[in-house]
């Protein structure tokens, strides 16, 4: 499965200048949707260099998919990269199915 989000607007443009895509991809297993957006864009720090993956979990009800992202940073392990070494954020969604 792929998933474009926001497609054409600005947290669209958002997604591409920080993971260089925004276009997630996963599966749907019954009601239960996995995604995955594996950044590509490299940021530099000194000699930290790191990108993002965002992991997302969901179930379906109705028109409703309820889930969570997580935000992970993908470093070097450069001793410059300090907390953001196995750096992990969380966020849970709400989504309805427009009518």
């Amino acid at each position: 499965m792929t998933a474009l989000v926001a497609d054409g607007t600005a947290f669209g443009s958002y997604l591409d200048l920080v993971f260089g895509s925004h276009t997630y991809r996963g599966r749907v297993t019954g009601d239960d949707v996995t995604l995955e957006l594996i950044g590509v864009r490299a940021i530099s720090q000194g000699a930290c260099t790191y990108t993002y993956t965002s992991l997302g979990e969901g179930t379906l009800d109705g028109d409703g998919l309820i889930g969570e992202l997580r935000l992970l940073a993908i470093t070097n392990r450069s001793p410059e990269c300090g907390a953001l070494t196995d750096c992990a954020s969380r966020q849970t969604f709400i989504a309805l199915r427009a009518p």
